[in-house]
């Protein structure tokens, strides 16, 4: 669902600038912006289907679009523009009404709206700091926002900047503009009204992140420095993804063991699952299994006792140590020891008599 909101933010995202900025030419713009109101129309309605963080991307992009079509007094452009999210968002509603009471009467709605209008600065400031920790550990890394910050004022000091600035395109800044905007509005609101502090609330506006953070570099610094910056930037985030412990970064309830040896080791392993869970749950360690690893897959109910059925497995093994990840789902979890937690798993250490 996020991977294809995110999508979609950036095709509105796109759509809105060809709608902007067409093609120059009497022909050519035209059908420009026939595309790109169309597309606008189509996205509207994907979007708000997909998931309802949609509206908060289109909120600052289209405030940045009324005000320029407005100063470039484009009226036409505007109406139809405004028609076609308009339409896209109606036709969404109509084909699922329930989105009024998931907007507003839903446990999770209920949950936003308590903390968007909760009157403690401290608690919302740090969620503000969760998520800044979050973005700079998976997108834009603190250091880089300061190291930009100090070459720029080296750069102004020496007044080198000037001497080695490439002259921008016409697009350069209004992106800029917007993608700025757009930080500051999802990033703030799903910051401060979010429930958990996780990475998947805000993955589907990364893209636009990212480009918030090229302009800024661009807008900032000469261009060799730029591009200095946005490699290491993406070195730092890549090295960070790489290492297994962070795979689950993505959501804080869900955490793995940095020394997750169970995984990778010769001793067999089994994955006791629920049928709620196992459906998206298995996912995870089946992709991170280690080659050759022997692995007893068992499903039982959630109120289930499993500690039997878990040493029955054990032993049939042949083994005199086997591993048990268990379904944190279980009501039950064995008396068995226990060694690790691994995303949605207890891990224990069975030894069979």
């Amino acid at each position: 669902m996020y991977e294809l909101l995110q999508t979609l933010c950036l095709a509105f995202f796109a759509l809105a600038l060809l709608v902007l900025f067409p093609f120059e030419g009497k022909v050519i713009r035209i059908a420009s912006l026939g595309f790109g109101v169309a597309g606008l129309f189509v996205v509207s309605f994907l979007g708000l289907m997909t998931q309802y963080y949609f509206l908060l991307f289109v909120a600052p992009v289209a405030a940045f679009a009324l005000v320029y079509l407005v100063a470039k007094k484009r009226t036409s452009t505007l109406l139809w523009s405004v028609l076609a999210v308009g339409a896209g968002f109606y036709l969404a509603y109509r084909a699922f009404p329930q989105m009024k009471d998931h907007l507003t009467l839903s446990y999770r709605a209920g949950q936003s709206i308590k903390n968007l209008v909760n009157p403690d600065v401290a608690h919302k400031l740090a969620t503000l700091v969760a998520y800044l920790k979050i973005l700079s550990a998976n997108l834009v890394p603190a250091v880089a926002l300061v190291a930009v910050a100090v070459m720029a004022i080296v750069a102004r000091i020496q007044k080198a900047g000037a001497q080695t600035r490439r002259e921008r395109t016409a697009l350069e800044v209004p992106v800029f503009v917007m993608t700025v905007a757009v930080f500051a509005v999802t990033f703030v609101v799903v910051s401060v009204s979010a429930p958990y502090q996780t990475a998947r609330y805000i993955g589907a506006f990364f893209p636009i992140y990212a480009l918030a953070f090229v302009g800024f570099t661009r807008v900032a610094l000469p261009s060799r420095s730029s591009l200095v910056i946005l490699c290491a930037s993406a070195i730092l985030v890549f090295a960070h993804g790489v290492q297994p412990a962070n795979i689950c970064e993505f959501h804080e309830d869900y955490p793995i063991d940095k020394n997750s040896f169970y995984m990778s080791d010769s001793k067999p392993v089994i994955l006791m699952a629920t049928p709620e869970g196992g459906s998206w749950k298995n996912m995870l360690p089946y992709l991170n299994f280690s080659k050759g690893k022997r692995v007893y897959v068992a499903y039982n109910s959630i109120k289930a006792p499993i500690a039997v059925s878990l040493g029955d497995i054990a032993k049939s093994s042949g083994e005199k140590e086997v591993y048990a990840i268990v379904d944190d789902y279980f009501a039950m979890q064995p008396p068995f020891e226990k060694i690790g937690y691994y995303g949605f798993y207890f891990v224990y250490r069975i030894r069979v008599e």
